[in-house]
């Protein structure tokens, strides 16, 4: 779903660690697979990008 989120965002690893405040590496790590994406990260990081008008918001 991360992965989905930076695609439809146009954002790479760097610009989405900095919207969410985590380190850049952790979300490589999340966008390949080597470590799981908390539930409560994705839906974070959807928020966070329709209410910056960055993703529309689903209905």
């Amino acid at each position: 779903m991360l992965r989905r989120l930076m695609a439809q965002a146009g954002l790479n690893a760097n610009q989405l660690a900095d919207r969410l405040k985590v380190s850049p590496q952790l979300v490589r790590d999340w966008e390949q697979g080597r470590k799981k994406t908390p539930l409560w990260i994705q839906e974070q990081a959807q928020f966070r990008l329709e209410r910056e008008g960055i993703l529309r918001k689903r209905r």
